[in-house]
């Protein structure tokens, strides 16, 4: 916190025009990343550091926010690299299911500011459908996983006025990230925000959060004070079950799901600067997870059982949302959105089966010439996967699932060019486990179920169990909602009360 302090003195020294920009990753969207593998970089955690003392639950803070069925928060992303105004910095970002944003300064334990959106909200709920914001928020989110700008030592900050003579630089001009006036309308607490109008462009870049309301309202918010930068545009029919969004080259992706509200399942895309809608519908079956991306902008889903495109990957083209490809499974049932990840000399895809199974794909030729055929297959294990994770480390790139009651880990290893899944471990018992994260190696998850929730860390690589939280978390968890920062993690309950566990760190 000193740290922080300090980094306010310093900005605010250097004028009003001058933001600040800090070192370490930021988790930009659900699942970390445009290609969903909920894998994060850091320094401060470690399969060595939390056999250590030190790591702890830094703490809590009770939401404003009515939950609706099972869904209260959306999952954080964070600000904590970019540019910010007057040392704003550190901050997580999430959503609320009663058509709440919230933004939570995670170095100072504070609320920042909340805004509350009046969209209508559905007099019916059930679990399938329960109306409100279901979608998680999202910051623009990179194709190739480069994280915004970091400066490193000596470095941190940036003068937004550029060169005399100049005004802006070049990157906040086409992207319009010039801020609204200060404070945040309808909000509370202390945020400002850059002098300029701003929202001049089709997207607010690094100054930007993304959210859909439950009338299917596409907002762009100012996260430094919670004002909308742009007027808010209809994206979706109301009362949609969406995804948790991503917004990739100032284009917005979503998926909707189990016709709620009377919307026909499939994907959904905006362009944030002609504001034009595309759609694919996707003839029955339901979109599962999160829509995925590949490092060229195609988007990858998962569809569930059904008519049209059942038991299914599709790959549409980016913006269009044009059918490119797609694999259909004829023995199983997809239970888990595609993950995108690196192979040798290509990119793949991966989702996993209600029969255990994680199925990869190759993203140049998704199902061959008949469309059914896979590259690799795991074995079945009879117990339906719900969720998928996605990491490498130096000898190998890794995926696990979660199932009823363990997590599953392997290995991809090539043999004579061709991919091979190997199980390479499987966890203790773990009550209804959620989907899990991995930062540098050390896999993290949270027990579902009805009972308060436990987070457990474990060794990414083999399994054993690091540590757990025991019985400092007071509520169940129903959302898999965990997230990261450099040195800590977050979660919330189904209570609107949002966890911050971790090692204190003393920020650059």
């Amino acid at each position: 916190m000193k740290r922080h302090l300090r980094n306010i003195l310093i900005c605010s020294a250097l004028g009003a025009v001058t933001l600040c920009a800090q070192r370490g990753p930021d988790w930009t969207t659900s699942g970390a990343n445009a290609q969903r593998t909920s894998s994060f970089p850091d320094t401060a955690i470690s399969t060595g550091s939390m056999q250590k003392p030190g790591f702890r639950m830094l703490w809590k803070l009770k939401l404003n926010n009515q939950s609706r069925q099972m869904n209260a928060l959306t999952g954080a992303v964070t600000a904590g690299t970019g540019y910010h105004y007057r040392g704003v910095n550190f901050l997580a970002l999430m959503g609320g299911s009663s058509n709440n944003v919230f933004a939570v300064d995670y170095d100072m334990a504070q609320l920042y500011w909340e805004k509350h959106f009046d969209a209508p909200l559905p007099a019916a709920s059930t679990p399938a459908c329960p109306g409100g914001m279901t979608a998680g928020i999202t910051r623009s989110v990179s194709l190739t996983q480069a994280q915004p700008v970091s400066r490193g030592p000596g470095a941190g900050v940036r003068s937004v006025s550029g060169k005399p003579g100049e005004g802006l630089p070049p990157d906040f001009r086409a992207a319009g990230r010039g801020g609204p006036a200060a404070g945040a309308s309808g909000g509370r607490g202390r945020g400002g925000a850059a002098p300029g109008r701003g929202g001049g462009g089709g997207s607010a870049g690094l100054m930007a959060v993304y959210a859909v309301t439950s009338d299917g309202v596409l907002h762009t918010i100012s996260f430094p004070s919670g004002k909308e930068l742009q007027q808010p545009r209809p994206f979706v029919p109301a009362n949609a079950r969406l995804s948790d969004l991503a917004v990739v080259n100032d284009t917005a992706y979503t998926s909707s799901s189990n016709e709620c509200g009377g919307v026909a399942n499939g994907v959904w895309s905006m362009n944030l600067t002609g504001q034009s809608v595309s759609s694919w519908k996707t003839g029955g079956a339901s979109p599962l997870g999160d829509l995925a991306f590949g490092t060229d902008g195609t988007v990858y889903a998962a569809l569930g059982p059904g008519a049209g495109y059942g038991n299914s990957v599709v790959a549409l083209e980016p913006v269009t949302l044009k059918l490119k490809d797609w694999f259909t499974a004829t023995d199983a049932a997809f239970a888990t959105g595609p993950v995108v990840i690196r192979g040798e000399n290509r990119e793949l895809i991966a989702a996993a089966t209600k029969d255990g199974r994680v199925i990869v794909l190759d993203s140049q030729s998704l199902g061959g010439a008949n469309h059914s055929t896979a590259l690799v297959k795991s074995p079945a294990s009879g117990v339906a996967a719900e969720s998928l994770v996605s990491w490498e480390d130096a000898n190998a790139v890794w995926l696990a699932t979660s199932s009823a009651g363990t997590i599953d880990a392997m290995k991809i290893v090539t043999v004579n060019g061709v991919p091979q899944l190997t199980t390479a471990w499987t966890s203790r018992e773990i009550t209804s486990p959620l989907a899990p994260v991995v930062v540098n190696g050390v896999m993290f998850v949270a027990s579902g179920g009805n009972a308060p929730a436990v987070l457990h860390a474990l060794d990414a690589s083999t399994g054993r169990e690091l540590w757990n939280s025991g019985r400092l978390i007071a509520s169940p968890m129903h959302a898999a909602n965990l997230s990261a920062s450099p040195g800590q993690i977050y979660l919330s309950t189904a209570d609107s009360t949002f966890y911050a566990f971790g090692f204190p760190v003393e920020r650059e």
